[in-house]
């Protein structure tokens, strides 16, 4: 039983440090974690969802607004992968009256515009920098049927996975856009949180630790935050955390910049430009300094895919009349790199006619085997759009298994070229 008589809740966007700091603050107060499994109420609320799950899990709180207070559940099947995540509404089995520790990602917001977390006496915010952010989700292999399918495609190699992530440009942006929403809602009531700086925990460890103890109300001493440290930082996170069979949590890794080797320079300049003012307030304006780098082979790919991504919404190759459709879709195919899947008198006219400056990846001539399902996803990297000649009522459902097999990741275009008149 802690003898710390007040409730602690953690937020922090998602890999943002949560595993670091909740273990170390949970030392300091000796607070247990809120669990909802030693809930009696809980079976009642889980058992309308359970259907065939084989099992399931809960993750923090994800999400807290005026008037609901919401937990990560995860629906498990027979190889306990997550095939069904939903919130679950939990508001009416809070108690404050046992003192408690509170984690998860929910945004700062909702923790104070709740009339019970803000009741909450100790907040916790835990921050870091975007890009550090969003390597660290690029490279987590996250327990979910699909993420096995890759990881099987690509033998395990995690390198080869976290790359594949990189691809998808509509997904970084969304990403960083959803950090920044969560860091905004902080700094709008950076009063009523403790700013806890991720890389500052992990550069100044004994620090840090002791600015937080006091923060807490906690008396420790030199030694003990050398013992916490020991604790923490070199013997639970460095061979505890395990995932799953790809994952692992190496804490002795070097933690900043690994996104250089995926985004090019001129990204990186422009996210500082955007959120300059923000990171300001975080103090994390010195990580806007570095100087320019060449880009390798992956950096001209992905600024040639970043380009495409903004310019899509500015073409319509489908309404430009019955007639010219073959000579709008080649023009439009001007400088793009294709892959043609499935070869019918469609996708061949179209060849015929393309521009020099069309580069063709290569084309799958059978689009049924599954062995070219793999080079689809193995070379996402090196084509924007997918080329397929199939009847309208057909084409929804080719997309779809298109999209399937290349896990939604890419940020790939698929282009019908069928035409009736041919």
């Amino acid at each position: 039983m802690s003898s710390y008589k007040k409730n602690v809740i953690i937020s922090s966007f998602v890999k943002s440090g949560t595993v670091l700091s909740d273990a170390i603050i949970t030392r300091l107060t000796n607070l247990k974690k809120y669990n909802v499994i030693d809930n009696e109420s809980l079976d009642k609320k889980v058992s309308n969802y359970i259907g065939e799950a084989s099992s399931f899990s809960f993750g923090g709180l994800n999400n807290i607004t005026f008037n609901s207070i919401d937990i990560a559940t995860n629906f498990h099947d027979k190889n306990n992968s997550i095939y069904k995540h939903m919130l679950l509404d939990i508001t009416d089995i809070i108690d404050l009256k046992n003192y408690t520790l509170y984690t998860g990602h929910m945004n700062p917001l909702g923790i104070i515009e709740n009339r019970i977390t803000n009741e909450i006496e100790k907040k916790i915010y835990v921050y870091r920098y975007g890009l550090d952010v969003l390597n660290s989700k690029m490279k987590f292999i996250e327990n979910l049927p699909w993420v096995y399918d890759v990881m099987t495609t690509f033998d395990g190699n995690q390198k080869k996975f976290q790359a594949l992530r990189y691809t998808s440009i509509d997904k970084i942006v969304d990403f960083i856009n959803s950090w920044m929403e969560h860091i905004k809602g902080y700094l709008k009531y950076e009063n009523e949180f403790y700013g806890l700086n991720y890389e500052l925990l992990l550069s100044s460890p004994k620090k840090e630790i002791k600015r937080l103890a006091n923060y807490l109300e906690v008396s420790i001493s030199e030694e003990k935050i050398e013992e916490l440290i020991q604790e923490v930082f070199y013997k639970e996170l460095s061979s505890g955390t395990s995932r799953n069979m790809y994952y692992k949590h190496y804490n002795d890794e070097e933690k900043s910049n690994q996104w250089k080797e995926y985004l090019p320079y001129q990204f990186y300049s422009d996210f500082n430009m955007k959120f300059k003012q923000e990171l300001n307030k975080l103090g994390l304006i010195d990580r806007t300094n570095i100087k320019p780098y060449k880009n390798n082979d992956f950096h001209k790919n992905f600024i040639r895919k970043y380009q495409l991504f903004k310019e899509r919404e500015k073409y319509d190759i489908y309404n430009k009349g019955v007639n010219s459709f073959i000579e709008t879709l080649v023009t439009f195919l001007e400088n793009k790199k294709i892959i043609v899947f499935g070869s019918n008198a469609y996708t061949n006219i179209v060849l015929s006619k393309l521009k020099p400056s069309t580069e063709i990846v290569m084309v799958i001539k059978d689009d049924r085997c599954r062995t070219n399902y793999k080079i689809l996803l193995e070379n996402i990297l090196y084509y924007d759009y997918i080329l397929v000649g199939i009847k309208p009522e057909a084409f929804t459902e080719t997309k779809d298994i298109l999209r399937d097999i290349l896990k939604e990741q890419g940020t790939i275009e698929v282009i019908n070229c069928y035409d009736k008149h041919i």
